[in-house]
């Protein structure tokens, strides 16, 4: 997860280069850049690295698949973006496999194990 921030970060910098001037314009400006980079970003993705460290691999699989789905619906009732009908069919698709996975029997535990 690191490395991946930590490249997708370095091949963003020219770009900050190229368009990043209304951003380091004033004081302001450059707070509020620093708070969204340091506890939305930042703080958000170690915690949800380390909540996934201690998770079994499909149950982390799941979990992340399913932050863009979360990602939608808080832009929507929180921020007020619009989703196309498109978006609610994708959203209730990913509902319904929820519930199919979560009523699916568990096949982790081998037979003895269940004895």
């Amino acid at each position: 997860m690191g490395s991946v921030f930590g490249v997708g970060g370095a091949l963003l910098v020219p770009v900050l280069l190229a368009t990043g001037a209304p951003l380091l314009d004033s004081a302001t400006t450059l707070g509020v850049a620093a708070y969204i980079s340091l506890i939305p970003m930042f703080l958000g993705y170690v915690l949800f690295g380390y909540g996934l460290t201690r998770l079994s691999p499909s149950t982390a699989t799941t979990v992340t698949l399913l932050e863009p789905a979360v990602a939608a619906l808080l832009a929507v009732l929180v921020v007020g973006e619009r989703l196309a009908p498109l978006g609610w069919v994708g959203l209730v698709l990913i509902g319904l496999v929820l519930v199919v996975l979560a009523l699916a029997p568990d096949r982790s535990r081998s037979p003895t194990e269940s004895r």
